[in-house]
């Protein structure tokens, strides 16, 4: 049997990724969630930048209806992922990230002291984006193979906040 090197517990995944009071104590959770959060945060201000700089979308245009005959081939739209996401619709988001317990909420969306990890913004659209990040750490394999299930709550799971 394994032992863990920080608390000479069992060493077992499940020990290893939420179980060791030492690792709790020292604060590597805390550390591999913020890791996490960084990486997140920083390809989401890649995007936001991005999309912020393109030119303004074309306010509630319809795209067109295109008939093809029978037998005919469907020719594919040239407009890429980023054109057709939930970004492109505005381009003035904003965003805020809670690494280093930075972040206060903004009060243009809501006067709280609730800290969520990432917190993105458009103004124009009046729509926000909460993330809370969890960095799962229960062992849950798939049935028959060594490969982790993803920790994703189903939507129809989710409470609803009114």
């Amino acid at each position: 049997m394994v032992l863990c090197a920080l608390c000479s517990m069992p060493a077992t995944l499940r020990h290893i990724l939420t179980g060791c009071k030492t690792s709790l104590t020292q604060g590597r959770y805390t550390w591999r969630h913020n890791q996490v959060l960084k990486v997140l945060a920083s390809t989401l201000e890649d995007k936001r930048a991005a999309t912020n700089s393109l030119p303004p979308p074309a306010s509630n245009q319809q795209p067109a209806t295109t008939f093809v005959r029978e037998g005919a081939k469907v020719a594919r739209s040239c407009s890429t992922p980023s054109e057709r996401g939930q970004l492109r619709l505005a381009c003035d988001w904003r965003m805020m990230a809670d690494i280093g317990r930075q972040l206060v909420f903004p009060p243009e969306i809501a006067t709280t002291t609730l800290r969520p990890d990432l917190a993105l913004w458009s103004p124009s659209l009046k729509k926000v984006y909460i993330i809370k990040l969890t960095v799962c750490g229960q062992l849950r394999l798939d049935s028959g193979s060594r490969t982790p299930l993803p920790c994703i709550v189903p939507r129809e799971k989710v409470p609803s906040i009114s």
